[in-house]
């Protein structure tokens, strides 16, 4: 297994590099992606998060505010590896700042974002703050037309908090069947 991954590890390096050599930020992007999911997968989320800030700034410089949704979920998932909640949050919030101005995917984009909050809150227990996040994920998806969104979006909701709060979770699940 260990072979498998530098393997890989060494193929996302050069793919990394070339894409780096050519100027083809698109490629660097998503190398630098496979470069951080194959260092948290072996443990270092350090590095992972160095490749992840990489990637940011280069949806950043394009305007990619859809892909840096993609990052953002890496960065959080790299700092809760790591132990670091909190930092988490502070990603947590900037994904759903970015998501805020996606025009017509803002609200899909905005109920990825909250759902990724509420994963965190309800990791940490801080079920006020879960509860806020869900009810934020609710409005989100009761001011869009898309009966599916409303649907999916209260499962997602639901399944997110069903450890930490299981009252709120069968509410929220029973809304969404509603919906459906």
């Amino acid at each position: 297994r260990n072979g498998d991954s530098t393997e890989a590890h060494g193929l996302a390096m050069e793919a990394w590099t070339e894409s780096t050599e050519r100027g083809d930020e698109s490629r660097q992007q998503a190398a630098g992606m496979e470069l951080a999911r194959l260092e948290l997968g072996t443990g270092r989320p350090e590095g992972a998060v160095k490749r992840l800030l990489g990637a940011l700034a280069l949806v950043q410089t394009r305007g990619g505010a859809r892909q840096a949704g993609v990052v953002y979920e890496g960065l959080i998932d790299c700092e809760l590896s790591a132990g670091r909640p909190q930092e988490a949050l502070r990603y947590c919030g900037a994904a759903e700042n970015s998501a805020a101005g996606l025009g017509e995917f803002s609200a899909s984009a905005s109920i990825k974002a909250a759902l990724l909050t509420a994963r965190v809150q309800a990791l940490v227990q801080d079920i006020p703050d879960l509860r806020e996040t869900v009810a934020r994920i609710e409005k989100i998806s009761d001011e869009s037309a898309d009966r599916l969104l409303q649907a999916r979006s209260a499962m997602d909701a639901g399944i997110s908090c069903i450890e930490a709060d299981p009252s709120l979770a069968t509410s929220i699940l029973d809304r969404g069947l509603l919906r459906a």
